[in-house]
């Protein structure tokens, strides 16, 4: 069941015990970021060796870019996506509608402080 799966996964060490049970924090990295952590804080993260190659292209290619560049990007997407179809709006009513919506909100009708 997947409490039972929950318990059984472990994603945060101390100093020590990582330590002490170094193979078991990187075989457990390769499915699952590691944190390991010092006077009960986050410390550091073990990942694995792809999620670091991830990391760093995304770091370095995002670095680099400008806003105007983020958008030119976003741009060429949106051109690239097919049409969508236009969808009917349906306006929802709302009090500023009905002008008697506020015809019982008068002064003598609300409660006065004693």
């Amino acid at each position: 069941t997947w409490g039972e799966h929950v318990t059984t996964l472990k994603d945060r060490w101390s100093m020590g015990e990582a330590k002490q049970r170094l193979s078991e924090v990187l075989d457990a990295s390769q499915n699952e970021s590691q944190i390991i952590e010092n006077r009960g804080k986050p410390k550091s993260v073990v990942i694995s060796f792809e999620e670091f190659r991830t990391f760093t292209e995304l770091k370095k290619h995002s670095a680099h870019r400008s806003i105007a560049e983020i958008i030119d990007d976003f741009l060429a997407i949106k051109d690239s996506e097919a049409e969508l179809p236009d969808i009917e709006r349906f306006d929802r009513p709302t009090p500023f509608d009905d002008p008697t919506f506020y015809e019982n909100d008068r002064e003598d009708d609300l409660e006065k402080p004693t």
